[in-house]
Parts: structure tokens; sequence; C-alpha cells
């Protein structure tokens, strides 16, 4: 058995990256990433967890869900809610609606969360490599299913600590 890489697309700026490209916007930002992690995806024969093209159609679909801290740059309840759906979805190959979600979350955000990070996943499964090889990652995974979405939010998704890779220094 050997270990199957995980890429995490990461989400834009909320105001793209302006310090380097001035000219960008957030979604011109997050569809660099996109390309990027996907090259990635590819070259290492991984699963994408598309985190950031969930987050691009919540922005453009629901932009009144704010997704972002008030940082502009790390993830609100909400953002880390659909990062932990997205990565449930890849990792299990099923959709989390119905699961758990924090009670700082509205029922009907919540489901359009689930739904929405199911939909990105399904709708792109070969772009993303979801379900690919998935025998080699759901044995590692040694706690219920229903407990997987607290434990992911358990995580903080605040990268700013943690060494990556810039999608800048892919191209």
């Amino acid at each position: 058995e050997c270990t199957q890489m995980v890429p995490f697309m990461v989400w834009a700026y909320r105001n793209g990256s302006q310090e380097e490209f001035p000219n960008q916007d957030y979604y011109d930002q997050q569809q660099i990433d996109s390309i990027n992690y996907q090259y990635l995806t590819d070259s290492l024969k991984g699963i994408c967890s598309p985190v950031g093209e969930a987050w691009k159609q919540c922005t453009y679909e629901k932009p009144w869900i704010v997704l972002h801290d008030d940082d502009g740059s790390h993830s609100s309840v909400y953002g880390n809610y659909l990062a932990a759906c997205v990565f449930y979805t890849v990792f299990f190959d099923e959709s989390p609606a119905g699961l758990f979600y924090p009670t700082e979350i509205e029922d009907t955000t919540a489901e359009y969360l689930q739904e929405l990070a199911a939909d990105v996943v399904f709708q792109n499964k070969t772009k993303w490599r979801a379900g690919v090889d998935a025998p080699n990652i759901l044995p590692v995974i040694n706690s219920p299913k229903n407990e997987i979405i607290p434990a992911l939010l358990e995580v903080e998704l605040k990268w700013n600590a943690v060494p990556t890779v810039s999608s800048y220094d892919i191209q």
C-alpha cells in the first residue's frame, strides 16, 4: 500500500493578490490557483481537494455567505465548513448531505454548502481525480464517518504559518 497525495486547493484572497498582481481580482487569482493545483495533482497522480473551486462557486452564487475571515485571507466558520465538506466528499466519494454542521451556521446555509461541496467534486471527478484509487485512502481513516466533519473542523485552516506552494511558483 502506498500513500496517496491529496493537494488542498486553497482559496484566493478576498480581493485577489493585490500586492503581487494589482490588476487581479478574486476570480482571476482563483482561476490561476485552480489551474496550478490541477497541474500539481496531475503531476503527483494525486487526488485534488478542490476547496478553492467550491469557494469560487459559492462566492459567485451566494456572495452574502462570508467565507473569508475579517483579514480577507483566512476562513470564517462558513469557509471552514465548506472546506471540511469538500474534503469529506473527496475522501468518501459521497455527499456530506445531512451530516453535522456547527450551530453558528443556519440550516439552509449548511444544506447549501453540503450540496455545493458534492456538486463541485462530482461534476468534475475526472479533473480532480476524485474517486480514483479511493481504496488506498479510506483504510487510513479510522473514525466513523459521522465524526469526520467535526474532526476536520478542529483543524485550523489558517495557513499563514504552514509552508505551501504558491500558485505563482508553479507557473
